[in-house]
């Protein structure tokens, strides 16, 4: 029987040679540009990456033999991609650079390109994120270089869209804005075979857009959906204003305006439905959001997990959903499935956490805080199912200590609020005794690293007390980038001299002194501007340059007594 079984392995892989000799002979009589059109039909139309990858070696392998530079380089940077999209990624960067150093070498400036970008693709799908922004802007040179405006605008939007996933929003936002003002000058040649300029004016405003949603600048992003909104042309762009309005649907549910958000949703697919399983699941994620605002969990949990019956995550696409498992863990949290709640949390972490490194440390401590907050009320929720049983047969003495609770909770509350109303009182006094340029809150620190300049020449220190009052007339303390090394840059000293100046003249460290100019900023527009006051307080705390509404409740709170929702509220009832 196993000799049987032997000559028959030997007998097929006969017959497989002899294809393979069969297939090699046929290749023998076709030209380099019949063998591109072969890679690409098993590619894209069969789906064969091993047939394809096949008949790349073979094509690199003849133009090695024939001295042919141009598609031994083209080869190369084929081949590269193609094993770049089987993970191996050490081999596939080899062949890419081999590919570069040939087509350079020979002035084959578009096969560089090509392979540029390639490279930077394989360097992004793998988390080298820093590699994949070099490989994009050296590909952006030579796109440049060779007039291919196209390419290069693609490649600034993906530039965009990869550094505000860093959260280098602002640099996001800087290179997409100049992308558009580019793509706006008429004298740039633009290819309308490939993409008409209507066109990438409408995604750089959507891309812009979108950093400013990641960036939590709400208003901002709808100004930018706005203007995109303003150049489409129906029916010619009818995917393009889906893409608007599902954006928008997206960041009316970060303003808590589920309703409209479902108007905008419902609207996105009448123009251009989803035309993938990968559109029908980010479509589910925004319409789950919305369920979960809405607290519709049922709901929501049903359309979450058909989006991922729909379409299979794969491994590369994990980092892109931990806002969607988030959402789904949020759900079952609120029906009790505390099981569900905490493989969807396990499942965030673990996306979350591969793309951690990209992000800032403070923007870390943000999501293992809310994550920690998060963990603890599963527990919670376990204890409170686990011990039901026996907290029913304490019925009649919880009842008791419930009421006891209440009434001392209600004594607690009226003081409290007497306390608060007290401490707005004495606020609204301050405020109204402060002239227009004096600080109303004014904090001094007990412990300071300097408290004297006496290594700080006079000159020098009134250079700093200058550039300081020009940039808090300015109110660059506004401004999210606003830290010592930011400050000290800006009025031309260093940030010890800096620290040294603001210790002794001002009696508080750095951070003191840019969160009471905040505040005080905060409660006098606050008194002053009742539009200001309709302002969420994750919307007041951005404008005040705080990444999250925690900080600038924290500081409010500090420098007041009072929370910023209670301030607003009293001042409200005084209009």
């Amino acid at each position: 029987m196993t000799k049987s079984l032997h000559l028959l392995f030997s007998f097929v892989l006969t017959l497989s040679a002899s294809a393979s000799i069969a297939q090699q002979d046929t290749l023998a009589t076709t030209s380099y540009d019949e063998l591109r059109e072969v890679i690409l039909t098993e590619l894209k139309d069969k789906k064969d990456t091993l047939r394809a990858i096949e008949v790349t070696k073979y094509h690199k392998n003849r133009a090695i033999i024939e001295n042919n530079q141009e598609e031994i380089s083209f080869g190369y940077g084929r081949y590269g991609f193609l094993i770049g999209i089987k993970g191996e990624v050490e081999e596939s960067i080899a062949a890419l650079d081999t590919a570069i150093t040939i087509a350079e070498a020979n002035e084959l400036n578009e096969i560089a390109l090509r392979a540029h970008v390639t490279k930077a693709v394989v360097y992004d799908s793998n988390f080298l994120i820093t590699k994949s922004i070099d490989s994009y802007y050296k590909a952006l040179e030579l796109a440049y270089q060779e007039e291919d405006y196209a390419t290069a605008f693609g490649i600034t939007n993906t530039l965009g869209w990869i550094k505000g996933n860093m959260e280098d929003y602002d640099g996001a936002i800087e290179i997409l804005r100049r992308g558009l003002r580019s793509v706006s000058d008429e004298n740039i040649r633009i290819d309308k075979k490939i993409i008409t300029r209507r066109e990438l004016k409408i995604s750089f405003n959507l891309n812009i857009a979108m950093a400013h949603r990641n960036a939590r600048r709400l208003d901002s992003t709808l100004l930018y959906i706005n203007r995109a909104e303003e150049i489409i042309f129906l029916p010619v762009d009818s995917c393009y204003i889906s893409t608007a309005f599902e954006l928008k649907a997206n960041t009316l549910v970060d303003k808590n305006n589920f309703d409209e958000a479902s108007i905008y949703l419902k609207k996105s697919t009448e123009y251009c439905r989803p035309k993938s399983a990968l559109d029908s699941l980010r479509w589910s994620n925004t319409k789950g959001a919305i369920y979960l605002g809405n607290k519709k969990y049922k709901e929501a949990i049903n359309v979450l997990n058909k989006g991922l019956k729909t379409y299979r995550v794969t491994p590369a696409e994990e980092k892109f959903m931990a806002d969607y498992y988030k959402t789904l863990a949020k759900a079952y949290k609120n029906v009790g499935m505390v099981d569900s709640a905490n493989y969807f949390l396990e499942k965030h972490l673990n996306t979350t956490s591969k793309s951690n490194d990209l992000r800032s440390g403070l923007s870390n401590s943000f999501r293992k805080q809310e994550i920690k907050e998060f963990q603890k009320e599963l527990i919670e929720l376990s204890k409170q199912k686990s011990q039901k049983e026996n907290l029913l047969l304490y019925g009649g003495i919880a009842g008791a200590l419930i009421i006891l609770v209440l009434v001392y909770g209600l004594f607690r509350s009226n003081k409290k609020r007497k306390e608060n109303e007290d401490k707005f009182n004495i606020l609204e006094a301050k405020v109204s005794a402060a002239k227009e340029s004096e600080n109303i809150i004014d904090t001094k620190d007990e412990v300071l690293e300097e408290q004297t300049t006496s290594d700080v020449n006079p000159e020098t220190t009134q250079l700093i007390l200058d550039g300081l009052k020009k940039l808090e007339e300015q109110h660059y303390f506004l401004h999210p980038a606003c830290s010592a090394p930011n400050v000290a840059k800006r009025i031309k000293t260093n940030t010890t001299y800096l620290s040294k100046v603001i210790n002794a003249h001002f009696g508080k460290n750095f951070s003191t002194y840019i969160n009471d100019l905040r505040i005080n900023y905060a409660i006098k527009r606050l008194k002053q501007d009742s539009k200001f006051r309709n302002y969420t307080i994750s919307s007041i705390a951005t404008e005040l340059g705080y990444k999250s509404a925690d900080s600038f409740t924290k500081y409010f709170k500090k420098d007041t007594g009072l929370l910023p929702s209670f301030y607003i509220k009293k001042l409200n009832e005084a209009s």
